[in-house]
């Protein structure tokens, strides 16, 4: 299930504009972005990170 939420999660970002990550990162509060912030993490962790997850992941990780 853990999983499914990161997939969920990971969609959801990827289906961002990379223009738009700011101000939706502003419309989050703290305890979101620090959510948003641990299934980045995992998702980092993962095996297939330097693929698709890396593109996807690393606009949203450097500005949270």
């Amino acid at each position: 299930s853990q999983n499914i939420a990161l997939q969920i999660v990971v969609s959801v970002l990827n289906s961002t504009q990379t223009t738009e990550v700011q101000n939706v990162l502003k419309s989050l509060s703290q305890d979101v972005q620090d959510a948003l912030t641990k299934y980045i993490y995992k998702d980092m962790g993962m095996p297939r990170w330097g693929d698709v997850g890396g593109s996807i992941l690393l606009p949203w990780h450097q500005k949270v």
